[in-house]
């Protein structure tokens, strides 16, 4: 026992070592050449809270806005603080225009006002670190600290000389910290900022475009389920009545035309009354169903939207119900009636889609189908089926 206890505490100790020595390594300075490197990619932010103050009060606009496209470009871009200060650049020089703003500027303001709250709630403890090179990261706290007050000083300046538009008034507002949270701003009220609600729109309209364009590529294939129901008309009613039915789908389809192989299976397998059928000259009575549908549908898409297709559907194959159970036909039952009734099933009707994504699609097909079930000398089975079905499938 006190070997063990002796070992343990060794390989304790050891640990403690290593931990030491890694802690150590960690600590190590890098070399001068990969201090310089580092120098140089943080450089535009490094210098930003000492440059840029002294450029504005020389009123150096050019040369500021000279900056901050090359920060912009560099390896390393804090865009937040780009996009901050240019707009601030633009309303100070009197060429603010709301066809600058990007499309994420409202992302852009968002991650800078919880940057903002950031520093000011947290205080000591807050951090900022950019990410360089593994293993290397830059602690650009102070850095980021001096371009937040500069910016803010900044747009405080402006909202007392300048005599601002409701865009201009939300997005120095932010800057100064009166709104901590410009997202939720916005979306309550999306006329207090009028040019990022027409940038927004812009940008919908541009998600709109591309959505339609992905959808209307060239032909791709598709895959759906299915879950509805088969209601049958006339004498077939009478005897078999209706059914819930699931099945699946997969084909290919272009920006108009579809052609799809579809199966559906029909179950809860007991009628409402018994039917009679003649097999091998031998009249059976059973109330047994099991029905499905095999065939080829083709699709002809009529109304084409960004998100909707509505179409019509005809298809044509193989429709029938066994008249017992797979289990029954290898009990070596006598009285079981063998085999099935068919028919030709040829059938019309409409297919609606809606695209929750630019693949992933919910829908209704609605169907008459034309059915000719032969039973010779037995129960009638004239008569016709509707079938509906609701899908989900990928294109």
């Amino acid at each position: 026992m006190k070997k063990f206890y002796s070992l343990s505490r060794s390989w304790f100790i050891l640990m403690l070592l290593l931990l030491y020595q890694l802690n150590c390594e960690a600590q190590k300075k890098a070399s001068p050449e990969i201090q310089s490197q580092v120098a140089s990619q943080v450089s535009f932010l490094v210098h930003a809270p000492v440059d840029l103050p002294a450029l504005l009060e020389r009123k150096q606009y050019d040369t500021m806005g000279y900056y901050l496209q090359n920060w912009k470009n560099s390896d390393y871009p804090n865009l937040e603080f780009i996009f901050a200060m240019q707009v601030l650049l633009a309303i100070q020089s009197d060429k603010y225009s709301s066809f600058q703003l990007p499309f994420d500027c409202l992302d852009y303001l968002s991650v800078y006002a919880n940057q903002q709250t950031a520093m000011l709630i947290k205080d000591k403890s807050f951090r900022y670190y950019i990410d360089l090179e593994y293993p290397y990261r830059y602690d650009a706290t102070e850095n980021v600290r001096g371009t937040i007050l500069f910016i803010k000083s900044w747009s405080r300046e402006l909202i007392k000389t300048r005599k601002l538009t409701k865009s201009q008034l939300f997005i120095c507002r932010t800057l100064t910290g009166d709104i901590t949270e410009p997202l939720v701003e916005y979306r309550s009220d999306p006329e207090i900022c009028p040019d990022i609600e027409q940038v927004q729109e812009q940008l919908q309209a541009c998600k709109k475009r591309h959505f339609i364009d992905e959808r209307n590529d060239a032909g791709r294939g598709t895959l759906g389920m299915m879950v509805g129901g088969w209601f049958p008309t006339r004498d077939l009613r009478q005897v078999v009545d209706a059914h819930p039915a699931i099945g699946f789908s997969f084909g290919w389809r272009n920006r108009l035309n579809e052609v799809d192989f579809t199966y559906t299976y029909r179950f809860i397998h007991t009628t409402p009354q018994p039917y009679t059928c003649l097999k091998q000259d031998t009249l059976y009575s059973k109330n047994f169903y099991e029905g499905a549908y095999c065939g080829i549908d083709y699709t002809r898409y009529l109304v084409h939207t960004n998100r909707t297709d509505i179409g019509v559907v005809a298809g044509m194959g193989w429709d029938y119900f066994n008249l017992t159970a797979d289990s029954e036909d290898q009990s070596g039952d006598d009285n079981r009636a063998p085999g099935s009734i068919q028919s030709f099933n040829w059938n019309v009707g409409v297919r609606y889609k809606y695209f929750v994504r630019k693949r992933l699609n919910l829908g209704l097909v609605a169907r008459y189908n034309m059915l000719y079930y032969k039973n010779t000398e037995s129960t009638t089975l004239d008569g016709n089926a509707f079938s509906i079905d609701f899908t989900i499938g990928i294109n």
